[in-house]
């Protein structure tokens, strides 16, 4: 009876929705390497190779050629997608990070003792604020104040 319950509850989730929460309170943030501390010696290599692993996992799924099926985003625009059951993906090419893609430097800058730390934010799923639906850009002076 138990069993049946919970596959009943469980049929009510909506799998466009995260669901599973962490350590940190949003479900939308990722740090990797996913580590407490980063410690190494970086003239030893497999001090810091599980580090450099779980960078080139997470950036795997946006090499370039991959990104390029998804939409292409205008930097600044909201696109509302709630009507839709399944969500568009805006393109995140891994070349853009740069140093840190992985790309001119396999090591992720563990061997130079200059090691990258990424920080992946997901779309959350909230209704937003009419007030932020776009963004503005000039002094917070110029702002208008918001009513709540």
């Amino acid at each position: 009876m138990f069993t049946l319950t919970m596959w009943v509850m469980l049929q009510t989730l909506d799998d466009d929705v995260p669901q599973h929460q962490d350590r940190l309170a949003n479900p939308g943030l990722v740090v990797r390497p996913q580590a407490i501390e980063i410690s190494y010696n970086h003239s030893e290599p497999t001090q810091y190779n599980p580090y450099v692993q779980q960078l080139r996992d997470l950036l795997q799924q946006y090499n370039d050629s991959i990104q390029e099926g998804n939409e292409l985003c205008l930097v600044g625009e909201y696109t509302d997608q709630d009507e839709q059951p399944k969500k568009k993906v805006c393109q995140f090419k891994r070349s853009t990070l740069r140093q840190c893609s992985g790309l001119p430097d396999t090591s992720f800058g563990y061997a130079e003792g200059q090691p990258c730390v990424i920080i992946k934010m997901n779309r959350v799923s909230t209704v937003p604020s009419p007030a932020f639906t776009h963004i503005q850009h000039g002094s917070l002076k110029a702002l208008p104040t918001l009513q709540f």
